[in-house]
């Protein structure tokens, strides 16, 4: 009977330990006024309901108003200096997809360092992007593309939504990858460029599920890879390109970013308040009716993340010659 208080000693006093710490993490008084999320892309698009989504919910759990604010201009500079100007009070966010690692690169304008200059707070969603070919072209998987190309160089037309675009750099880097090659052909959208892949005046194009989908479950186009490492957990019939080409691996992602000096427990407190939005089953259904997939991240983990993607983009632009405008 002795050694019982005890035992419950000191279980208690490690509860409580850990209580502290937990409360520790999160700044006193934070968030105490409405946070600003500052987003490249206009009211209505896919980019800017999926932040709407998370930071309304993100409200609930810190008790505070998230805005989302649009600053648009120079495709997406002016958002991002906006951020980077911003004081670094976790009172200013910024919401990005991959052409925030991608833009560095291809456009002389961006002067900022994608993993430097930002502090990452966490990567909320990835969706992955299917490589397509027109029906009539004689391949079914990735290894017989790659073939075809070697045996016919230049003479497959690839379909990108704009220059510098994230659709032309994973075909860019795709083609770098397997020594092949093939002919870009840029559009202003992504609706003309899957028109002319079903009519099939070009034979291979990348896009997102939502766009090729209902074409692929119509027979008009041939899906034959995720451009994901591993495949899509919502498409797990499609093979990954990771399978045939090691090291193949993007998506269009979601993610949030504060300013770079913002210290670690307010970035930790969004952190975790994010996490808790991946992880409502509400959003993730959600997300999954548009072909994406909550994540999550940790601080650390959309750190890595961005530094191994510029990277790889950094290489794609470098050895392409790629811009954003030709």
């Amino acid at each position: 009977m002795r050694r019982f208080p005890t035992l419950m000693f000191w279980i208690t006093l490690i509860a409580l330990q850990g209580s502290v710490a937990s409360f520790a993490q999160t700044p006193a008084g934070f968030p105490s006024r409405p946070v600003s999320v500052l987003t490249p892309y206009p009211a209505g698009a896919a980019t800017d309901i999926e932040t709407r989504l998370y930071t309304q919910k993100l409200g609930e759990i810190m008790h505070t108003t998230f805005i989302v604010d649009a600053r648009l201009g120079a495709g997406g500079i002016v958002a991002i200096e906006g951020t980077m100007k911003a004081a670094p009070d976790g009172y200013t966010l910024m919401a990005t997809t991959p052409s925030f690692t991608v833009l560095p690169y291809v456009n002389d304008n961006a002067h900022y360092d994608p993993v430097k200059d930002f502090a990452p707070v966490s990567m909320m969603s990835k969706t992955p992007v299917i490589l397509c070919v027109n029906p009539a072209l004689p391949v079914k998987t990735v290894a017989e593309y790659i073939a075809f190309a070697k045996a016919h160089p230049g003479q497959l037309n690839f379909g990108t939504s704009g220059p510098g675009g994230l659709i032309h750099l994973g075909g860019a880097w795709l083609h770098a990858a397997t020594n092949t090659q093939a002919t870009f052909i840029h559009y202003k959208g992504s609706g003309p460029m899957q028109t002319d892949l079903v009519e099939n005046r070009l034979q291979v194009s990348s896009s997102s599920p939502l766009a090729m989908m209902p074409l692929i479950k119509a027979g008009k186009l041939r899906a034959i890879g995720v451009t994901t490492a591993e495949r899509s957990k919502l498409y797990p019939d499609i093979p990954s390109i990771g399978e045939t080409v090691p090291g193949y691996d993007y998506s269009f992602w979601v993610g949030f970013l504060a300013p770079a000096a913002t210290p670690a427990a307010v970035v930790n407190a969004l952190s975790a308040g994010f996490n808790q939005v991946a992880k409502a089953p509400e959003i993730a259904k959600k997300m999954a009716e548009v072909s994406a997939e909550t994540i999550g991240s940790t601080p650390a983990q959309f750190r890595q993340m961005l530094t191994t993607e510029a990277s790889n983009w950094r290489k794609v632009v470098q050895e392409n010659g790629i811009k954003a405008t030709e």
